[in-house]
């Protein structure tokens, strides 16, 4: 979780995907005047409008591209003639709206454009259409999953096409997400975008290859390397004015830090805030987590706090999710070293409950597929490749083996993707065993802490204690009143101790009017503070309990208590249900998650 790769690189990606040529700032400036010069004499010329489009989404001129891509379409819009214009104008279209926030319109744009692209079989426009829908998934929809699936889809049409330019940006894109996920498997197609990159010559595919790799490095706690390959994308956008530093600083930042080479890391750190500064861009939150990820190694908690708080009022101002799982574990860690274990235990929760993309097999699944296809018609072409360089005469032999072996190859990758379940069902049982794990030293961490407290206020009050004694009863009154918003978090604190510490949960007969007199208050407060607190309604909080407390106790391997008695201490009435909802957290069956558990005992 320390190590967080800005995602706007994709973003960035996005703009310049679009183009066949990569250029630096000053140069975009000239070009875009060169351009306005020939539409003032000719309007509607239409390749000129899409190379000034793309210029000013490199630009990151938003509004620009926007307004320049609305007359591309207004000019190519039911015109048979110009119809691949017209899907670019949809896709340049969709690019500016996603950059300018307008997300749902960004998804339309893109939509149109993909159903033109396939109908009219344009594949290159059709490649940058699943890019920017793999855009979306991740920013606005915060789903790595469909986002991997639209760039592995632009990746196996960008083979078809042998377009090794197109095959690289998407390459790295896959790294990012990847590294979004802290899943170092995204380090292979760093390094095949590295590689293209030098093979083809082209500098822009050299610099962001290494800063994939570095990033991916840094994943895999090769700092040294990792600090090798960002100095190389240093000196590539130096030379070119990518005018990409940000990024470059927030990885020297993360490295040093890990380094414990503090100063360095701060200064780094200090530099990509004002860049931020500089170009009037609002996408800082996640040097406010390397920041407070900084503080946290030098102790100073309240620094870090003070960070990771302004990361979250970014997030919520631009109604960003992608990060805030991140901000959440990091709140978490910085309390927990504080000895603030209570709160440390708060946001552990919202992050664990936050963060359940691992327990969606069938998006696994979907992106296995898809990357199996990668692999299997990489190898295809490379296979081709070779075939047509032999002697005419010997062509069918080597193409028939060339298939053959293709055939096996696939055979043996689908047999693997057949124990792929397996395998992900475990991931899901030790990162829930993990996070239990977590969940207790908490607790018993808090517990200490409590119990050092009491000790001390006991012994600081035994002169006094006749004397409180006389005033006992006069606490702890409930008086009702307008629920403002002081009593509606007593109360929620109230509600979740009587969950946690006495499991009211388990009562099969639990009804609000139940828990409404423990609280001592009345049904609709109660209803109101759990809609407010937690976005559920009542049976929904209920059930929430009952299924994180059968995951903690089906985790103990030593666990061998019959599934229906677990559902009947837990109060569920009904196997049923008991099934239903275990299944929707965790996509397993009480019995498939206990087998997994008990397979991992004897590994």
């Amino acid at each position: 979780m320390k190590h967080l790769f800005t995602y706007y690189t994709i973003l960035f990606l996005c703009c310049l995907f679009l183009t066949l040529d990569v250029k630096g700032q000053s140069s975009i400036i000239e070009d875009i005047s060169k351009i306005e010069n020939i539409l003032k004499e000719n309007p509607k010329d239409l390749l000129a409008l899409r190379e000034i489009c793309f210029l000013y989404l490199n630009k990151a001129d938003y509004q620009s591209a926007y307004q320049y891509g609305k007359y591309l379409e207004k000019l190519t819009k039911d015109n048979t003639d110009n119809e691949e214009d017209y899907i670019f104008s949809q896709i340049i279209l969709g690019q500016a709206n996603l950059m300018l926030h307008k997300h749902d319109d960004a998804y339309n744009y893109l939509m149109e454009a993909e159903q033109k692209a396939i109908l009219l079989k344009k594949d290159t426009a059709l490649c940058s259409v699943y890019n920017g829908l793999g855009l979306y998934a991740l920013n606005v929809e915060n789903d790595h999953y469909h986002a991997l699936s639209y760039f592995f889809k632009g990746l196996e049409t960008a083979n078809k096409l042998s377009y090794e330019r197109l095959t690289s940006l998407l390459l790295a894109n896959i790294s990012t997400l990847y590294y979004l996920k802290n899943d170092t498997t995204g380090y292979k197609y760093a390094q095949q975008c590295y590689e293209l990159g030098h093979k083809r010559n082209d500098v822009f595919l050299m610099y962001i290859g290494s800063l994939c790799n570095a990033a991916m490095l840094n994943l895999k706690k090769e700092y040294k390397d990792a600090l090798a390959y960002i100095q190389e994308a240093d000196f590539i956008n130096q030379q070119n004015q990518f005018h990409n530093e940000v990024n470059i600083y927030n990885l020297y930042g993360s490295i040093f830090t890990a380094l414990k080479q503090y100063s360095k890391a701060e200064e780094y750190l200090k530099k990509a805030l004002e860049k931020y500064t500089e170009n009037n861009s609002d996408f800082n939150a996640e040097s406010f987590i390397y920041l407070a990820n900084l503080e946290i190694q030098r102790k100073d908690f309240r620094k870090a706090e003070e960070w990771l708080e302004k990361g979250l009022e970014y997030l919520n101002k631009e109604n960003i999710s992608l990060q805030k799982e991140h901000i959440y574990y990091t709140f978490s860690e910085c309390y927990q070293e504080a000895g603030d274990y209570n709160t440390a235990l708060e946001y552990f929760k919202k992050y664990h409950y936050y963060n359940d993309s691992i327990y969606n097999s069938e998006k696994e699944a979907l992106i296995s597929r898809l990357r199996v296809q990668y692999e299997t018609l990489r190898l295809e072409n490379q296979v081709k490749t070779i075939t047509w360089e032999k002697d005419k005469q010997r062509n069918t032999i080597y193409w028939m083996s060339s298939l053959l072996f293709i055939f096996i190859l696939f055979i043996i990758i689908s047999t693997y993707q057949y124990h792929k379940k397996n395998k992900l069902y475990k991931s899901i049982v030790v990162q829930n065993q993990e996070a239990i794990r977590r969940e207790e030293s908490l607790k018993n961490q808090l517990k200490k802490a409590k119990e050092k407290s009491i000790q001390q206020k006991a012994e600081e009050s035994q002169i006094s204690i006749q004397a409180e004694n006389t005033e006992e009863g006069h606490n702890n009154k409930y008086v009702g009143s307008s629920l403002s918003n002081e009593k509606s978090c007593n109360l929620f604190k109230r509600l979740e101790s009587l969950m946690t510490e006495e499991q009211i949960y388990k009562d099969p007969l639990l009804t609000k009017e139940k828990v409404a007199d423990m609280l001592g208050t009345n049904r609709t407060y109660l209803s109101q503070i759990i809609n407010e607190q937690s976005n559920k309604n009542f049976t929904q909080y209920i059930n929430e309990y009952r299924i994180y407390e059968a995951v903690r106790i089906l985790s103990d391997p030593q666990n061998t208590q019959p599934l229906k008695a677990l559902s009947v201490e837990l109060g569920f009435n009904s196997m049923t249900t008991f099934y239903k909802l275990f299944q929707q957290q965790t996509s397993m069956t009480p019995a498939q998650y206990r087998k997994q558990v008990n397979e991992l005992k004897k590994t």
